[in-house]
């Protein structure tokens, strides 16, 4: 009766059956969610993948061009934490020495987690910042630069992590990174859709990148917490070191509804994209006729760039139109194929009545922003014991949490930082600091 290859084919022939369940979930099927399913006879195991989800991630190599890809059911967070554990795993195998990891700016918190867990050393690696827009847009050395600056440097670092594209949908071309021997994690959350249209970029298993992690909520319409992880037909850190770190933090009791929507939701893009992706360019022409936007890389991915950003979000919020995100300068909305006229027409609308309405002035925000200094490993600084004070009296003090506003996700407070006068006037005015942490911060005792 049950498929060995075809996990939906399966996952819909449970949901017909008239099951007898002792096992869980607990609510047998028998509630709005009869495909939330265990891991039954002809569903596999996703720790050890042998017959429908080996076949589920098979599909997904090929369909992204990857030596091995795995599917995530906790997000590309999970997926994020396991490259840094996979990359400990392989130097440690290798009887390598573990050196720094240099890092992006704008990776997002997991990151830090996977470092915080693996337990190595930090240099950050600078980033473009518009000021403009209040928001990160990419390297800040030109490719070439960056790739004369590791050429010479290759053998300081254990591996590079970058954020590409940039949650706003900047991107940096990093094909002359390739002949770098320096093993690269790419984080390609927001790029999933790239690989389906000749008109974006090229996704990082098409030019470098040894492991690559993909979310698919943020970029195909899979449910919340849809992720892939890849590993690279080029890549330095093997598919063994992946699995082995994955299955320290991936969940043995995975959501089934999850698996589903991963497969269904690339199976979608893969035969119908040319007809979605013209659907959201002429979404996005439509909109940019009517504010001003921001040069960005990706049209599924708006930044309006409005010097009253803020008031702009509580305006579109009363007219009942929820954006993905906002800085002082500008809001960032993502469009999607499951977007309709009606939707374009009621944004157009309420953009042109904020715009012919008087407001007050923006707020001042910060010109300049300086981050601090990594003074301390972020493990050794994360588990110190430490002492708790209100983030006014911090200065000069060394973090032992991690925090980050989300979205974007990226860390605000890293553990092992000098605190400077910049995190202290970011943090009075990060609401998200204010209300979650009460402006309470945690130092090295």
């Amino acid at each position: 009766m049950f498929s060995d290859k075809d996990l939906i084919k399966n996952i819909y022939l449970y949901s017909k059956l008239n099951r007898v369940p002792f096992h869980t979930p607990m609510h047998l099927g028998r509630t709005d969610y009869p495909n939330d399913l265990s891991e039954l006879s002809g569903l596999d195991n996703l720790q050890y993948p042998s017959s429908t989800l080996k076949n589920a991630e098979e599909y997904l190599s090929e369909i992204f061009s990857a030596k091995k890809s795995f599917l995530l059911t906790n997000g590309a967070s999970i997926g994020l934490q396991a490259a840094i554990l996979a990359l400990k795993f392989y130097y440690s195998q290798s009887n390598l020495e573990l050196k720094p990891l240099l890092v992006a700016r704008n990776v997002h918190k997991s990151v830090v987690s996977g470092i915080i867990l693996a337990g190595f050393d930090v240099e950050w690696l600078e980033l473009n910042y518009d000021n403009n827009l209040d928001l990160y847009t990419g390297l800040k050395l030109s490719v070439a630069e960056l790739k004369d600056f590791l050429s010479s440097r290759e053998d300081d670092y254990a591996g590079l992590v970058l954020t590409n594209p940039s949650y706003d949908g900047f991107y940096s071309d990093l094909n002359s990174l390739k002949s770098l021997t320096l093993p690269l994690i790419i984080d390609e959350a927001h790029g999933t859709h790239y690989y389906f249209s000749g008109d974006l970029p090229q996704g990082a298993l098409k030019t470098v990148g040894d492991i690559v992690i993909h979310s698919l909520h943020k970029t195909l319409g899979a449910l919340t917490q849809s992720a892939v992880a890849h590993i690279s037909m080029h890549s330095k850190i093997p598919a063994s070191c992946y699995e082995a770190a994955l299955r320290l933090l991936q969940t043995t009791s995975p959501s089934y509804l999850i698996l589903k929507s991963i497969l269904e939701s690339v199976q979608y893009y893969a035969q119908e994209a040319k007809e979605l992706y013209l659907r959201v360019k002429a979404f996005q022409e439509k909109i940019s006729t009517n504010c001003l936007i921001a040069n960005n890389d990706d049209y599924f991915r708006i930044v309006i760039q409005n010097a009253t950003a803020e008031e702009l979000d509580v305006f579109l919020e009363k007219k009942n139109i929820f954006i993905e995100k906002k800085s002082s300068k500008s809001i960032t909305i993502f469009l999607s194929p499951y977007h309709n006229e009606k939707d374009i027409d009621l944004l157009n609308a309420a953009l042109t009545e904020f715009h012919a309405t008087n407001l007050r002035v923006a707020s001042p925000v910060l010109d300049f922003f300086s981050f601090p200094d990594q003074t301390l490993n972020p493990q050794l600084a994360y588990f110190h014991p430490f002492r708790e004070l209100p983030y006014q009296e911090s200065l000069g003090e060394i973090c032992a949490e991690l925090f980050a506003p989300c979205p974007p996700g990226f860390p605000l407070l890293v553990p092992g930082q000098k605190i400077n006068s910049s995190i202290i006037e970011k943090l009075g005015i990060c609401d998200d600091f204010l209300r979650y942490k009460r402006g309470i911060i945690r130092v090295v005792e």
